[in-house]
C-alpha cells in the first residue's frame, strides 16, 4: 500500500511538473530564423493560397519592418500576388486599383501616394520595403474595410448611378427616403437617428440586394456596394452608442464578418490569386474564442468570431495564420504621437514570451499546427502576450497555424 502511495504521489508530482513546464516545452519547438533569406515559411505555405500575417499591437515597428520583407519574399519567390489591407476601404482601394465605373468619381488624389496615407502603418519608416514591392511589382491591392468617413457619405448616389448604368432595379426604389435615412445615420443627426432609421434603411437596402441578386446578369460589384452599405450604416449605429461589452461584440462581429466577405468577394473574382494580409493578431486568430480575456470589464472572446476564423472556414486548409510576438521593448500606437500612452513589453514568468527569452535567439519561429497534432502538447492551454502584450491564458495551438517571435520590439519610426 505504502509503494502504491509513493508511486500516485510521483505521478501527480510528474503531471504538475509538465503542466508548469508547457511553455518551456512549447520555447524548446521554436527554430532559428535567419531573416535574410525568409525561407523558413516554404514549407507551410507552397500549398496555401492565403496567408495571413499579424502583429501583437499596430506600434511594432520592428514587426513592420519583418513583415514588410517577408511579403517582399512571399511576392518575389512564392508567386504571391495580392496583398488585403486591414484599415484600408473597399471602395477606396478598388479605385486605386483601376476599377472602371469609379474613375472620375473618387477624389483622384486618392491615388497619390496611397500606402503612406494607410493608418496606422503608413508613415512608418519601417514599411519602406512594403512600399517598393507595392510601387514595382505586380501585386494587387485589396481593402478590407467597410466604408470609410470619406466614402461612406457618397456610397448610396455610386450605388444608384451603378444601377442605372446597368439598367437594374433602380427606378423602383423610393431614393429619397432612402438618402434621407442615409444623411440621418452617416451625417449623425443623433436627435433623429433611431434603430427605427437603422432598421428602416438597413431593409430597403437587403431588399435591394436581393433583387439584384435575382437577376440573370448582375454585376457583383454592385452586390459588393450594396453590402458594404448595409455593414457600414450598422456600425455607424452602434458605434454611436455607449461603449458596453454587448455593443463592443456586435461591432467587432460586423467589422470582421465584413472584412471576410471582401476577400471573398475578390477570391471568387480572381479564384488563382495568392493573397497576403496584413492585419493584426487578434483579427488573424483561427479560434479566438480559446483565449481566456483578462481585462478589467466584463468582456469576453467567448462568443467573438473574428477574420481568419471567418475565413479559414470557407477556404479550409487553403489558409496559414502566422502571429507575431516580443518578450521585451516598447510599443505605441499611434507611434507617431508623443503623448499616446507607451506599452512597456514585459515578460510574466509564466509567459510563453519568457522562456522564449531564454532561448537567447533574436528571431524564431515556431510551428503551432505541428504541435497540436501531437499528444504532448494538444489539450495543453498556456499564457501568452500575443493579443496586444496582455498575458492572457488561452489553447493557443488552436488559435494560430505558427508564431514568428521578435525578442525585442521598438516603437515605429514616422518618415520626416
Amino acid at each position: 500500500m505504502r509503494l502504491r502511495f509513493i508511486y500516485f504521489f510521483a505521478c501527480v508530482i510528474s503531471l504538475a511538473s509538465c503542466k508548469v513546464n508547457v511553455t518551456e516545452n512549447i520555447a524548446k519547438q521554436m527554430v532559428k530564423v535567419n531573416v535574410d533569406s525568409m525561407n523558413f515559411i516554404d514549407e507551410f505555405i507552397d500549398d496555401k493560397d492565403i496567408v495571413i500575417l499579424g502583429e501583437a499591437s499596430h506600434g511594432d515597428g520592428h514587426t513592420f519592418e519583418i513583415k514588410s520583407d517577408l511579403v517582399k519574399y512571399l511576392v518575389e519567390q512564392k508567386g504571391f500576388n495580392a496583398l488585403a489591407f486591414e484599415s484600408r476601404d473597399f471602395l477606396e482601394i478598388e479605385y486605386i486599383r483601376g476599377n472602371s465605373f469609379l474613375q472620375g468619381r473618387l477624389d483622384q488624389n486618392l491615388k497619390k501616394d496611397w500606402v503612406r496615407q494607410w493608418s496606422p502603418w503608413g508613415p512608418a519608416q519601417e514599411i519602406q520595403v512594403l512600399v517598393d514591392v507595392l510601387n514595382t511589382e505586380k501585386i494587387d491591392p485589396i481593402g478590407l474595410e467597410t466604408y470609410s468617413f470619406s466614402s461612406e457619405l457618397i456610397t448610396l448616389e455610386l450605388i444608384k448611378q451603378k444601377l442605372e448604368e446597368d439598367n437594374q432595379v433602380s427606378g423602383s426604389v423610393d431614393w429619397e427616403l432612402l438618402n434621407n435615412l442615409h444623411v440621418k445615420i452617416f451625417k449623425q443627426v443623433y436627435d433623429q437617428y433611431t434603430a427605427e432609421n437603422l432598421q428602416l434603411y438597413v431593409s430597403i437596402l437587403k431588399e435591394l440586394f436581393d433583387r439584384v441578386l435575382s437577376c440573370e446578369k448582375h454585376d457583383m460589384f454592385t452586390v459588393q456596394l450594396i453590402e458594404n452599405a448595409i455593414t457600414s450604416a450598422e456600425l455607424k449605429y452602434y458605434s454611436s452608442l455607449e461603449a458596453n461589452c454587448s455593443n463592443l461584440n456586435k461591432i467587432i462581429t460586423l467589422r470582421d464578418l465584413q472584412m471576410s466577405k471582401n476577400l471573398a468577394w475578390y477570391k471568387e473574382q480572381h479564384p488563382k490569386a495568392k493573397i497576403i494580409v496584413w492585419i493584426a493578431n487578434f483579427h488573424a486568430a483561427k479560434k479566438l474564442s480559446a483565449v481566456t480575456f483578462t481585462g478589467e470589464d466584463d468582456y469576453s472572446y467567448n462568443n467573438q468570431r473574428v477574420f481568419a476564423e471567418l475565413v479559414t472556414e470557407k477556404y479550409k486548409d487553403n489558409v496559414f495564420s502566422l502571429a507575431f510576438t516580443s518578450s521585451e521593448g516598447e510599443s505605441r500606437m499611434p507611434y507617431e504621437f508623443e503623448g499616446v500612452e507607451l506599452i512597456n513589453i514585459r515578460s510574466p514568468k509564466n509567459s510563453l514570451e519568457k522562456e522564449l527569452a531564454l532561448r537567447n535567439i533574436s528571431y524564431g519561429f515556431i510551428d503551432f499546427k505541428a504541435l497540436k497534432n501531437k499528444r504532448k502538447y494538444n489539450k495543453d492551454r498556456f499564457h501568452s502576450l500575443m493579443l496586444g502584450y496582455h498575458n492572457q491564458q488561452g489553447d493557443w495551438l488552436n488559435v494560430f497555424d505558427g508564431l514568428f517571435y521578435i525578442r525585442s520590439n521598438y516603437i515605429a519610426k514616422p518618415i520626416k
